[in-house]
């Protein structure tokens, strides 16, 4: 079935899949009530383009679950836990596909599972939501790139934080990368075994709350790019930051910051944050802890130990006692202004949610 609003309810496939696509409605489709048996060479389902309603249906002795080839699942979908070759929803083809359109990522009884390259297309309605919970298993080389106007979120929390995890053991995975995006955030992500967990070109990143660990890179700013970090650890990577010289296309170099004294970042073990090959522009990554009291090791930190540190980095004061990271920040969802043309002196209205696990003395807004 192509374009069509469709329930598809009461059927058996045997050895068999449906395949839906269609272009942007405002209802979901509901696939509800269904038999799948034995569909050993792909999914039963396979699915491409906005979201669905999967729940209720019977899937046993196939390869995967789902496919879902850049379309997403309402968060009151069901899907199985048991019974098949791979308990996974793959996300892309094996060899990569295109997202077009508005999808969501909800936390399942099973992860997702990218297996190549996807691409979230450069399109006005492409975004993709990683809700609070979700896991997405990445095999080896498997990446996800954001293009142009696509638009991502990483919206964890603390107690559901969004997992990017390998599918092999010692098998590293690529990238969740940029190009010319949006201002993208990223809270209580976790990323793990990546070759370069987070970076791109021409792209403003603002991670809160997240971890980094045993990546080879965790977090690279390219050209025109641009990092603010907050209370968020790296642990046992190859390099916690790091800012190329001029990207891959010798225009400019990207810079980290990080938040300030209130919510201050740690690392350990590894390279901590560095520039190659030096630069005239600093960064900073003042207030963080090193892994030790002694600080970093770096040129204005002669007693310094264990992590090392870029020279064009700014790392004084650093703390000299461990950060509590139970304590998290506040968690603040701002609902979006209605899509619409503002002028200078046009008046709006700002509705945001905000929560702790403690009291909330105060608010304020920032601009």
């Amino acid at each position: 079935m192509k374009d069509a609003a469709s329930i598809v309810t009461g059927c058996t496939f045997n050895d068999a899949h449906l395949r839906v696509a269609r272009f942007p409605i405002a209802q979901p489709h509901a696939i509800t009530g269904n038999t799948f048996l034995n569909s050993q060479r792909y999914s039963p389902i396979l699915v491409d383009d906005y979201d669905y309603f999967v729940a209720g249906n019977s899937i046993s002795g196939s390869q995967w679950l789902i496919s879902l080839t850049g379309a997403g699942l309402t968060p009151d979908s069901v899907i199985p836990a048991t019974g098949n070759i791979s308990n996974r929803i793959p996300i892309g083809g094996a060899f990569g596909s295109e997202g077009v359109g508005p999808m969501r990522l909800p936390p399942m009884s099973v992860p997702y599972l990218l297996r190549g390259v996807w691409t979230a297309s450069d399109q006005y309605d492409t975004s993709v939501v990683f809700e609070a919970g979700s896991t997405i298993e990445m095999g080896p080389g498997a990446g996800i790139l954001f293009e142009g106007v696509a638009r991502t979120e990483i919206r964890g929390t603390p107690e559901a934080p969004v997992r990017f995890v390998r599918e092999i053991v010692g098998q590293a995975w690529t990238s969740v990368s940029t190009a010319s995006n949006p201002p993208l955030t990223i809270r209580n992500g976790y990323f793990t075994g990546g070759s370069l967990a987070v970076g791109g070109v021409d792209t403003s990143y603002f991670a809160h709350d997240c971890v980094f660990e045993g990546n080879q890179i965790s977090l690279q700013v390219g050209d025109y790019c641009g990092a603010v970090v907050s209370k968020s650890r790296f642990i046992g990577n190859g390099k916690g930051y790091f800012a190329p010289w001029a990207g891959d296309s010798g225009i400019d170099q990207g810079r980290f910051f990080d938040y300030g004294v209130m919510n201050p970042n740690s690392f350990e073990g590894g390279i901590g944050a560095t520039i190659e090959p030096p630069t005239v522009d600093f960064s900073e990554m003042r207030h963080a802890w090193w892994g030790t009291a002694s600080g970093p090791q770096h040129w204005t930190n002669p007693s310094g130990q264990d992590v090392s540190v870029g020279e064009w980095v700014r790392v004084v004061p650093f703390r000299t006692t461990p950060f509590d990271f139970t304590d998290h920040p506040p968690v603040v969802d701002v609902v979006p202004v209605a899509n619409q043309k503002l002028l200078a002196g046009d008046k709006i209205i700002l509705h945001w949610n905000a929560r702790d696990d403690r009291p909330i003395a105060a608010q304020r807004l920032e601009f």
